[in-house]
């Protein structure tokens, strides 16, 4: 996975995509700021909170 992540940008900056909850209770809407590592994005909620998150984590917004 990690080489298919390092020649591909599934979630550019700027995408609004979705981000499973850490408690398992579904997902929420947030906006990808930056991409820091092969996998790993900083997203930010919608009340400006930022936070690092892997690809297992995303998914594009429904």
């Amino acid at each position: 996975m990690a080489d298919y992540l390092a020649r591909h940008g599934p979630f550019p900056d700027g995408m609004s995509v979705e981000v499973a909850r850490r408690d398992g209770s579904g997902w929420e809407p947030v906006v990808v700021m930056e991409r820091p590592d092969t996998d790993e994005w900083t997203v930010e909620y919608d009340v400006g909170t930022p936070a690092w998150r892997d690809h297992s984590d995303l998914r594009p917004r429904r």
